[in-house]
């Protein structure tokens, strides 16, 4: 009863060499994909297999308009896109839960969505979607077996190429051609379209009657999943230009960076003489240091002391951090303090803090949360680093600012 949705064991040849181009072209794609990635379309990988359907189905029916392939080469890589998204939501807790093979059945679940969107897109735009739910549903089993074994056969073949990504090549070879050819069997009977009509009985292209208008299902999946690659793309071509301009921005800054020779030691001294026991009442006290951090081929030698204030059971820096860096020169701690806001030396937020005045004194300030506070200045061959998250800093900010006076330049 399930198999009476096949087409009497007759697919459209046609089809599947559109299956075979697509996936020829998704796997030595004429564009490299680092073009693709730098204009933004890397989510259009998936749109080779549409705009290979389109290009048959356009020869086979003479049409001219380019709304129907249009839609095509869209909903194409939005199935991908779909299925690239599914198998990765699905893989993730199946890592944390231990199963056994993740992969095998993210790529089932990611090949069936993807299957199904496909189904959907070909036989609305191309075929007949009227009583189309068990080809459809006898579609997605397909992708989803498709999927499994193109990835079973990647590993195997991965180890006897030893070429890059092959695994991910031979998938795309094996599931694309495969889907096209059960969509051709499953084509529907009757059909008086042109695209009904099997590749060998055709000699010449001809004009096919008028096509009935596309599927309402057909026109949501193109607003839907159009806005979703757009905006993802959107999204990416976005954190690309940050990623520029944080990389400009490092760049900026290693290129100011004092010179390493020639400079003197910088001798430890007692803790209890850089930190402040008394900084804040009601607080537990404990210091940390002096830490000796060797010279390197980028930064000198540089001795740290860390203060740690706490009203609260556990971590004893939970509420209040005092860091306290000295180097050898005035030049090197002014170079080192500007580094501080660029969490893990990507550029992202140099030259983002505020100057703030307190006392005739300035300091720089991150900007943070609500309640949370990251405050840095220089003072000599100093840095003088306060953290906090959901207190006040008044008291120990004003203990070290006495104790270390800012050198930071007023305003010119």
């Amino acid at each position: 009863m399930f198999l009476s949705g096949f087409n009497a064991g007759r697919s459209r040849p046609g089809m599947v060499l559109a299956g075979v181009a697509g996936a020829i072209l998704t796997v030595y794609s004429p564009v490299p994909h680092r073009l693709l990635a730098g204009a933004g379309l890397e989510l259009f990988v998936g749109g080779w297999l549409g705009l290979a359907l389109a290009l048959y189905f356009a020869w086979l029916d003479a049409q001219r308009s380019l709304v129907r392939p249009f839609a095509m080469v869209l909903l194409a890589a939005g199935a991908y896109y779909a299925a690239t998204m599914t198998a990765f939501m699905v893989e993730l807790p199946l890592h944390g839960g231990g199963a056994s093979d993740p992969h095998a059945v993210s790529l089932a679940a990611g090949g069936a969505v993807g299957a199904a969107i496909l189904a959907i897109s070909v036989f609305g735009l191309y075929g007949r979607l009227e009583g189309a739910r068990q080809r459809i549903a006898i579609c997605a089993g397909g992708g989803a077996v498709l999927g499994v074994v193109g990835f079973k056969l990647g590993l195997l073949v991965q180890p006897l190429v030893q070429t890059s990504r092959m695994d991910e090549r031979v998938l795309f070879l094996v599931w694309q051609p495969g889907m096209t050819f059960v969509m051709g069997l499953l084509w529907p009977q009757g059909d008086r379209s042109a695209a009904g009509v099997s590749l060998e009985r055709r000699s010449a292209p001809t004009p096919s009657p008028e096509r009935a208008r596309i599927p309402v299902v057909v026109v949501i999946l193109v607003l839907l999943l159009g806005a979703v690659l757009f905006r993802t793309m959107y999204l990416g071509a976005r954190t690309r230009g940050e990623m520029r301009e944080n990389e400009r921005a490092m760049a900026v800054y290693g290129s100011v960076r004092p010179s390493l020779e020639r400079l003197p030691g910088v001798l430890p001294r007692p803790i209890n003489r850089a930190v402040i026991a008394g900084a804040i009442t009601d607080h537990r006290f404990e210091p940390i240091g002096p830490v000796v951090n060797k010279a390197t081929q980028q930064a000198p030698q540089y001795v740290e002391y860390l203060a740690c204030y706490s009203n609260v059971p556990g971590d004893t820096c939970a509420v209040i951090e005092v860091r306290i860096s000295e180097y050898p020169t005035r030049e090197w701690a002014a170079y080192a303090m500007r580094g501080f806001p660029a969490a893990g030396f990507d550029g992202s937020s140099i030259g983002t803090e505020a100057m703030v005045t307190r006392g005739g004194q300035r300091y720089l300030e991150r900007r943070m949360p609500a309640d949370s506070h990251d405050v840095y200045w220089t003072s000599g061959t100093s840095i003088v680093r306060i953290r906090c998250h959901g207190f006040s800093i008044d008291d120990v900010l004003a203990a070290y600012l006495e104790r270390y006076p800012s050198s930071l330049p007023g305003p010119s």
